[in-house]
């Protein structure tokens, strides 16, 4: 006697209800023919959900419960404003040694220079 052993993949369905390229009732099929999917609705018109959107919220939220993840605290990656991210590198930028380093070496450079002109100025007299 040959025994039917069905096995389930756990299968996680995110679809925007308002999806313009490819309508919601898709993914219900496709939930539904999956034993044991869930499928997540994203309250967007977009296909590919922006970071703008409350639905990339839901998205990264059911990502993470699916995974078994912590869900992220604060503004997700990708949704700060190009003002906020500018401000960011900007300050990781002045806090380089590097850049500290080479502001000193060309301090240090503009100041020989203007001393070694200072005199040749006062040797020609």
């Amino acid at each position: 006697m040959h025994q039917h052993i069905q096995y389930c993949t756990p299968t996680l369905i995110l679809h925007a209800t308002g999806d313009l390229r490819v309508p919601y009732s898709f993914a219900q099929e496709i939930a539904a023919s999956i034993p044991g999917a869930k499928l997540v609705p994203l309250d967007s018109r977009n296909h590919i959900v922006q970071a703008n959107e409350g639905a990339h919220r839901v998205m990264a939220d059911a990502i993470a419960d699916f995974l078994g993840d912590k869900r992220m605290r604060g503004p997700l990656p990708g949704t700060a404003s190009l003002a906020r991210r500018f401000d960011a590198a900007i300050g990781s930028f002045q806090r380089s040694w590097l850049v500290k380093l080479v502001v000193i070496a060309g301090a240090l450079v503009s100041a020989v220079v203007a001393f070694l002109q200072l005199w040749r100025i006062l040797d020609e007299r």
